[in-house]
């Protein structure tokens, strides 16, 4: 999704030409003067098969940092494949080109034996962004959940409620052969938002989870249309975690009195950090 929008120059602060690709897996092909370890201090040779952190050069010792504690804000941090300037040196610096120079401090870390490139790369940007998104909400067992959203991210964030233990898991989407999927990973409920409207979702997610609504609501769309209507669905005194506006989707309307009076706790979701990959 990422790739798309940053092809159409949906992302501000991109520079261009840009070579895209800010996940990717690959083989060491080689090595600087100087040995390299990866994250558990093992050396990292020459034909290891890996991937790595996109996100590199956070500072650790910035406000946002150190203080605030939101690392995904640091001012100094740069991104593969999106914030990277091509014409500039090291130059190949996205996923899409044949090869990829990762610069000193960069997060490499090793594909296990038995993880091929393909099952590796499957989960992409969508699982650290899940497991921030999952992070960030008060999940624990027993939980009613929903999912707007039944995409890459949705559908990590599915399967992470499902470790979590949740009660239910309830995917929203529009596509009936990706709600069909999450099925098979978890999800005990769906609902086609072109087959329903906010009345009888709200009521089908009251009759799943005994008459209070879903703990927590997960928007996963990219679609700002999503966040009323998740506001809307989530119980009172529940979470809704926002975590798929990426980009800008415009502006939408809400009430705040809405909010206040359901006593909600509203969270969103920036980036990733090196906790959420490793």
């Amino acid at each position: 999704g990422t790739d798309v929008h940053l092809w159409h120059g949906k992302l501000a602060g991109v520079p261009y030409p840009l070579i895209p690709g800010h996940e990717a897996v690959g083989t060491i092909e080689r090595i600087g003067p100087s040995p390299i370890s990866y994250l558990n201090g093992k050396e990292i040779k020459v034909g290891d098969r890996v991937t790595f952190h996109d996100v590199t050069k956070t500072c650790f010792s910035c406000y946002y940092c150190l203080i605030a504690k939101t690392p995904t804000k640091c001012p100094n941090r740069v991104v593969y494949g999106i914030t990277m300037d091509s014409t500039k040196f090291p130059h190949l610096i996205g996923g899409y080109s044949e090869y990829v120079y990762l610069i000193p401090g960069t997060h490499i870390i090793k594909i296990p034996d038995h993880v091929s490139f393909d099952g590796a790369i499957s989960v992409g940007c969508a699982l650290p962004t899940a497991i921030h998104a999952v992070t960030r909400s008060p999940m624990k067992h027993g939980l009613n959940v929903a999912v707007q959203g039944a995409g890459p991210v949705g559908l990590m964030i599915a399967i992470l409620a499902k470790i979590s233990g949740a009660a239910t898991i309830t995917s929203i989407d529009q596509a009936p052969n990706r709600l069909k999927i999450t099925k098979r990973f978890g999800v005990t409920h769906t609902l086609n938002i072109r087959e329903t409207d906010l009345e009888e979702r709200k009521q089908a997610l009251y009759e799943i989870s005994d008459g209070h609504g879903p703990d927590i609501v997960y928007e996963a769309t990219g679609n700002a249309l999503a966040v009323p209507e998740g506001i809307e669905l989530v119980r009172e005194g529940g979470t809704y975690t926002i975590c798929g506006q990426y980009t800008d989707s415009g502006t939408v309307e809400m009430n705040p009195h809405l909010m206040n009076r359901k006593h909600l706790d509203i969270r969103t979701v920036w980036g990733s950090e090196t906790t959420h990959v490793y």
